[in-house]
């Protein structure tokens, strides 16, 4: 399965394209824990003769909605957290500290 993120560029602010550019570069920067620890970067670019830009990405992991955490998932999600880091050149997220990692219907926890 394939989630695409897109956006209208003839709607949408120009920081948008922007961001969207660099998650793209931040993507690539983490090839090497793709598909492992986050998503893989399947494709992307302008369609719609340019009026769209378009990101494709695997979808991973297990969705956290109605299901309790285990021990093995909170651990394999702070190996991928320390992963990510060691990448560390723009990548932020918010979940700094393995007591914040809770229920969520926003959270996954790859596997």
């Amino acid at each position: 399965m394939i989630a695409l993120k897109s956006a209208d560029l003839s709607k949408a602010p120009s920081y948008v394209l922007e961001e969207m550019q660099k998650e793209v570069e931040i993507y690539k920067d983490l090839a090497d824990i793709q598909g492992k620890y986050i998503p893989k970067l399947v494709c992307y670019g302008y369609y719609g003769g340019g009026m769209s830009f378009v990101i494709g990405l695997t979808i991973v992991g297990t969705m956290l909605s109605d299901q309790k955490i285990t021990e093995q998932q909170k651990s394999r999600a702070i190996k991928g957290l320390e992963a990510i880091h060691k990448h560390d050149k723009y990548i932020v997220h918010f979940v700094k500290k393995e007591r914040q990692i809770t229920k969520s219907r926003k959270c996954k926890v790859v596997g």
